[in-house]
């Protein structure tokens, strides 16, 4: 039994990514974001910081919170498991829940994690296009504010904060448990990239067909559009398709793009965009 986290930032691919390890008849069906889980992970990550201050008459040390949290969060993970008995693995996923892999590292022993990476510019481009869906429909959030104003500096921020943390957290063992895929590459050649994942994950992907719709779902894509949900894309659900790769020409300025090539100049190498 194996517990996989798929992560990566907001528009990155992370929901294809998850609908590929879910057509495997071990693992659970594509299920909704995780963000439930996410909150019981922040709480361990919020224990961390105030261990010493506010949680010395709750907590005696680090090993004790870290238990605490492990006993709690693994009750969370063997529910959810048997709910979708006889399956094997369980596969969760919500972009920021990637910010916190480390944590989960620390809680959930041979976890497995699976990111990807997209580059900035399509990245960046497709969450100011959801901020004109969500404002144009109505919505007043963070995400909207975020994404309409079109702060090249801050939404490059926003993209390399979810990755900074897996990266920056250098124990080894926990390096050898990521597996880092790259957008261009899952679409452009699926069949390469599956044979990785298969490799990694010991998953035989049984069900999985690049030209088919997603297998396994329990999200409804038959009815999910961007007029119904500003975050959805026509290709959810829908076979795998390069034709995303470059659309920010079509969004972004000149200017637009020499600034993001500029804030993620680290991330362009890093990634090797």
């Amino acid at each position: 039994m194996t517990y996989f986290f798929v992560g990566g930032s907001q528009r990155a691919g992370t929901t294809l990514l998850q609908s590929i390890l879910c057509s495997d008849d071990t693992t659970s069906p594509l299920l909704q974001e995780a963000m439930y889980f996410r909150s019981m992970i922040s709480t361990y990550q919020l224990g961390k910081t105030i261990l010493t201050t506010k949680l010395k008459d709750y907590f005696s040390s680090l090993e004790e919170l870290r238990n605490f949290n492990a006993s709690w969060v693994k009750a969370f993970l063997e529910h959810t498991l048997h709910r979708f008995a006889p399956i094997k693995h369980l596969v969760l996923k919500e972009p920021h829940l990637t910010m916190l892999f480390p944590e989960i590292y620390e809680l959930i022993s041979g976890a497995k994690f699976l990111i990807i990476v997209r580059d900035p510019r399509d990245t960046i481009a497709s969450m100011i296009e959801v901020g004109e869906r969500l404002a144009s429909q109505g919505y007043q959030d963070i995400f909207t504010t975020m994404f309409t104003t079109r702060d090249l500096k801050q939404l490059c921020n926003h993209y390399k904060s979810f990755y900074a943390p897996s990266i920056h957290y250098q124990i080894p063992d926990f390096q050898q448990q990521v597996l880092y895929i790259k957008y261009e590459l899952l679409v452009e050649n699926p069949l390469v990239q599956i044979d990785r994942i298969k490799s990694f994950t010991n998953l035989t992907l049984n069900k999985f067909n690049q030209n088919a719709t997603w297998q396994r779902s329990k999200i409804d894509f038959s009815a999910t559009s961007p007029d119904y949900n500003p975050w959805y894309t026509e290709l959810y659900g829908k076979p795998i398709s390069a034709n995303q790769i470059n659309r920010y020409r079509q969004v972004l300025t000149e200017s637009e793009i020499s600034i993001i090539e500029q804030e993620c100049a680290d991330a362009f190498q890093i990634f090797g965009y």
